[in-house]
């Protein structure tokens, strides 16, 4: 029993060393530093039908600082059901969006997926975010552009959807 117990852990530390060296390797390649636009998180969290628990904003906070160093960011985000993960991760998005960056957000099932895309739409649908090239003195906006993918799409409307994340049109992918 012992020497499977010492098998074990040999085999549970390899693959452990593995991983840490993957990440290290993963973590020295560059990253993007994005620009917190705290007017449009204020915006954003104005508008919630409710306010952000401690906790939320901890962990907020946290990607926020990482969101702005130039180090690829690895982070998960745990909590209970009902706990405020896609709030959480709906304000990381707009951040990245606001950067003229994309965003996808993944579910393990079709309906989990159609409830993020639901949420995130309601949350923020009544937000915009500056048109690219738009300056100070031309300050114009647009809408959030936010798009679903599941399985149960139709070949036509998949493509389409394809297309418009390849040329940047959908901001955040569900």
């Amino acid at each position: 029993l012992e020497a499977k117990h010492r098998l074990a852990f040999d085999e549970f530390l390899l693959i452990q060393l593995g991983v840490l060296r993957q990440r290290q390797r993963w973590q020295q390649e560059p990253g993007r530093a994005l620009q917190v636009h705290e007017a449009l998180l204020q915006e954003f969290e104005s508008a919630l039908p409710f306010k952000l628990t401690g906790a939320q904003e901890r962990a907020l906070q946290e990607i926020l600082n990482d969101i702005r160093r130039s180090q690829p960011m690895s982070r998960l985000l745990q909590g209970d059901v009902g706990s405020g993960k896609t709030v959480v991760a709906t304000a990381a998005m707009l951040v990245a969006v606001a950067n003229g960056c994309q965003a996808a957000i993944m579910a393990p099932t079709e309906i989990l997926a159609e409830q993020h895309f639901k949420t995130i739409s309601q949350l923020l649908g009544n937000l915009s975010i500056p048109r690219e090239g738009s300056g100070a003195e031309h300050d114009t906006r647009r809408p959030i552009r936010i798009a679903l993918l599941t399985g149960s799409v139709p070949k036509t409307q998949r493509d389409e959807i394809i297309r418009t994340v390849r040329t940047g049109e959908t901001d955040i992918l569900v």
